[in-house]
């Protein structure tokens, strides 16, 4: 991702993280399911702006936090997060952690390498400890349907991730799955198109495009003057 792209994703991201209640319903569910109070250290792996780094850090976990996008990290550096600055596929450590998230990190592996670097998910997590993996839901949701109505528009068979990965985990033992819900709400269309960059960056060109059909369709989900995107998540725990 070049400099410029870095910035628009980063100007968009956050823009989403103040339109949605995703980081509260991820934040409780990770302490419904997970028992916190044996955490010691955590790894998250495209961590972002610390939106779950950093209230695991306020309950005293410390989390290493591999995030490539440094403009989206700022300063998560502090004396429980360590940031690293690489990408999941560069990142090395000889350290294992009771706690490994990947919050919608899955999306932007290529297909190929999704195998391995599930594993070395997997690797680093200590006996008893687990690894949690957050996507997206391949077909439910409205915010999943204006992604499926764009790749339709530029002639793009898209197949998520997810159907991979839900094929490779059956491999490990120990894994289940959760789905949740979260909403993203913005007071206008034009906000919502402006968050939706952060995941149509690399076809930048054709979002300025279609951009009138994509209006047309967020019309569909107007509340109000504001527009309300359903999430649908699913969220698979593979114990150790």
């Amino acid at each position: 991702m070049n400099r410029q792209n870095q910035k628009i994703y980063k100007n968009s991201f956050s823009l989403f993280l103040k339109s949605t209640n995703e980081k509260k319903v991820i934040l409780d569910f990770v302490k419904k399911n997970i028992s916190l109070g044996k955490v010691k250290n955590v790894l998250d792996i495209g961590g972002g702006n610390g939106a779950l780094a950093l209230p695991l850090a306020r309950l005293k976990k410390n989390v290493t936090v591999v995030e490539p996008n440094k403009q989206l990290a700022g300063k998560l550096n502090s004396r429980r997060i360590k940031y690293v600055n690489k990408t999941w596929e560069n990142y090395k450590s000889s350290k294992k952690f009771d706690l490994v998230v990947a919050a919608y990190v899955v999306t932007y592996f290529k297909k190929k390498d999704l195998p391995k670097l599930i594993d070395k998910m997997y690797e680093l997590v200590l006996p008893g400890g687990c690894l949690i993996i957050f996507t997206i839901d391949p077909k439910r949701g409205s915010w999943r349907g204006i992604h499926t109505y764009f790749y339709q528009l530029l002639g793009i068979e898209h197949k998520s991730s997810t159907y991979l990965l839900k094929s490779y985990l059956s491999k490990y033992k120990h894994v289940c799955s959760r789905s949740i819900k979260t909403l993203v709400k913005t007071k206008n269309i034009s906000e919502m198109l402006k968050i939706l960059a952060f995941d149509f960056y690399q076809y930048e060109p054709n979002f300025t495009k279609y951009k009138i059909e994509l209006e047309k369709y967020l019309k569909k989900h107007l509340v109000g003057k504001g527009v309300v995107l359903k999430m649908v998540h699913e969220v698979f725990i593979i114990k150790k």
